[in-house]
């Protein structure tokens, strides 16, 4: 999978154009999803990735280390087509699809875990 495939299936799944010199929450978002893949995708370096939207390779890193990492603890909807378009890429090798896919089950049972400390929680308070 090069670069301009993967900005086509993120812009699509996000329904925005990459190129746009905004800082909305959801265009950020889909910026970092594209970084992440490119670097995991392809055998681009940073400032390859960077040229490509062009953004300063400064800002692929903060994507990738900053932004990326938040959306386990804020939205797993942007997980979820990050692993969906990652399990997309046919000439991935299968060790690439079967990790993309044990890490969107390890997001879940994170999810599940939340969820059920919520629960204790709840039913703890609701004793006392």
């Amino acid at each position: 999978m090069n670069s301009n495939e993967i900005r086509n299936l993120v812009q699509r799944n996000f329904e925005l154009n990459l190129n746009q010199k905004k800082r909305t929450k959801k265009l950020v978002h889909a910026r970092a999803v594209y970084f992440k893949l490119c670097r995991d995708c392809t055998d681009l370096t940073l400032m390859e990735i960077s040229k490509t939207l062009g953004f300063h390779h400064a800002t692929v890193i903060h994507c990738i280390n900053k932004i990326f990492p938040s959306f386990n603890m804020y939205n797993n909807d942007y997980i979820t087509i990050y692993n969906e378009i990652k399990m997309q890429d046919s000439k991935a090798p299968m060790s690439k699809r079967f990790e993309a896919a044990k890490n969107e089950n390890n997001n879940l049972k994170r999810e599940i875990e939340k969820l059920k400390r919520k629960i204790n929680k709840h039913e703890t308070e609701a004793i006392y």
